[in-house]
């Protein structure tokens, strides 16, 4: 980021490097769970836990068929990302890919882009 800098984009203040990073900020915590290398590196899941909402980016589109950049992804991490996934306790999520009729979903939308794939 540094070395690509962007007047739309802040440089972070703190890094982390693990599996998962809790914050918390006035009773509420957010939960980063790193996914691994299926599109991109730095591919984290966000989990607010005291509402059990998740929000995922770019991995899951809910209602849709499979990326038309599909050979942007390792398969085979994506479905094992998908599985992870499918293990964290959310009951709504919200993607940085939906439509506007329907702006949330729920696990059921990674269970389904998993079985797809």
């Amino acid at each position: 980021m540094q070395a690509n800098p962007h007047p739309d984009m802040a440089l972070p203040d703190e890094g982390w490097n693990a599996k998962r990073k809790d914050i918390t900020l006035g009773g509420t915590t957010i939960e980063m769970h790193y996914i691994g290398m299926n599109h991109g590196l730095g591919m984290t899941v966000f989990r607010v836990a005291e509402q059990k909402v998740a929000y995922i980016a770019d991995v899951v589109t809910p209602k849709r068929v499979l990326f038309t950049i599909v050979p942007d992804f390792n398969i085979n991490e994506w479905q094992r990302a998908l599985s992870d996934i499918e293990q964290l306790d959310f009951d709504k999520a919200i993607f940085s890919h939906s439509h506007d009729d329907a702006p949330f979903g729920s696990k059921a939308d990674v269970v389904q882009n998993r079985e797809f794939i």
